[in-house]
């Protein structure tokens, strides 16, 4: 990683939020759009970095069949872009949220490791379907369909660029499959990473309610 560039950083930051704030610890879904706008100039403050930074967030959960049920199953899609323009400094990069310490909720990228993939302009998009408990049902299992587990498949996309020069190796991309409500509040994942090197991963993370 690049070190840190020295200097006195001012800057402003404006952020719109249309719809509810994320829920502590990600328990519960949301549908949501984030805007965020920072520049920092010469001319404001003292200053002395020259840059903007634009940042959109989408978070979108909607149910998909079966309504009737009192949690029916539901997709749920997170998609992220950042643009940085000017001399970025280092510490005002993106860098992708990835597991840390075998903890990986919903929207990080599980195979990645930590501060792996960072720039001044990325894209990041999560999705997965919670298929509830209905695969248990279907398959008769008793035990896991009357305590509740649920089965969840999803994946991750997502690429950086450094100066408009994208990141070695191409986009980014894993899937992964998990249980939910694991003693009513874990979960767990398997995530198999298809970007070089490949690999499997295992994460818990807290399971979400709804």
């Amino acid at each position: 990683n690049p070190p840190v560039a020295e200097g006195a950083l001012r800057s402003v930051r404006l952020d719109l939020r249309l719809g509810p704030p994320r829920a502590p610890l990600d328990l519960v879904p949301r549908s949501a759009i984030e805007l965020s706008v920072e520049r920092s100039s010469p001319g404001f403050a003292g200053s002395e970095f020259d840059f903007s930074i634009y940042l959109a967030r989408l978070e979108w959960s909607v149910n998909t069949f079966a309504r009737d049920m009192l949690f029916p199953p539901s997709l749920r899609v997170s998609a992220s872009a950042g643009l940085g323009l000017g001399a970025v400094p280092p510490q005002r990069r993106f860098r992708l949220d990835s597991r840390a310490s075998g903890y990986a909720p919903f929207g990080v990228l599980r195979g990645s490791d930590v501060d792996e993939f960072g720039g001044d302009r990325f894209v990041m998009i999560s999705a997965e379907h919670n298929f509830r408990s209905i695969p248990f049902l279907a398959l008769d299992i008793p035990f896991l369909y009357r305590n509740g587990f649920e089965i969840l498949l999803g994946g991750s996309i997502a690429r950086t660029w450094v100066h408009s020069i994208p990141a070695p190796g191409g986009w980014y991309a894993e899937a992964s499959a998990g249980i939910n409500r694991i003693l009513d509040l874990l979960r767990a994942d398997v995530t198999y990473r298809l970007k070089e090197p490949p690999g499997w991963f295992f994460t818990v993370s807290i399971g979400t309610l709804f």
